[in-house]
């Protein structure tokens, strides 16, 4: 949620002091994250379930029709 956060915020760059390595070596164990992130989206078929629903544009659609939004 952080990585999707930092990337619509547009953030221009982060700054960390240890590596993913250095979180398992102490016992944070986040493979999972790290391969899930890692892998192109038509690799997830199957990982991720899409549910189509009548509304679901709706938010996307107001957004579009706002007059006073910033351009994202």
């Amino acid at each position: 949620m952080c990585l999707a956060a930092s990337l619509w915020a547009r953030v221009d760059r982060t700054v960390f002091s240890a590596t993913r390595f250095d979180a398992e070596a102490a016992g944070f164990d986040d493979a999972d994250f790290h391969e899930a992130i890692s892998v192109v989206p038509h690799a997830w078929v199957g990982k991720l379930a899409q549910h189509e629903h009548a509304r679901s544009l709706e938010p996307f659609n107001a957004w579009r029709a706002n007059e006073d939004r910033v351009a994202y």
